[in-house]
């Protein structure tokens, strides 16, 4: 498993854990740590499908809100 993988990977089980925990990801509302953490996810998992090592412009899944 490459970096981009294991990022991927990383970053998805942090954005479940956060819409398991959030009370407004549970009541259906926007949550804007939900939708950065779905972003970088996104950015990750399409870093691994191209073979990339990095993904541009994305951070950890702990990172708090922009």
């Amino acid at each position: 498993m490459n970096v981009a993988e294991r990022k991927a990977q990383e970053t998805y089980r942090a954005l479940l854990g956060h819409t398991e925990t959030c009370d407004a990801c549970r009541a259906g509302e926007e949550c804007d740590e939900a939708v950065h953490m779905s972003r970088a996810w996104r950015a990750w998992r399409s870093a691994a499908r191209t073979g990339a090592r990095t993904a541009a412009n994305t951070s950890s899944p702990s990172r708090g809100p922009c």
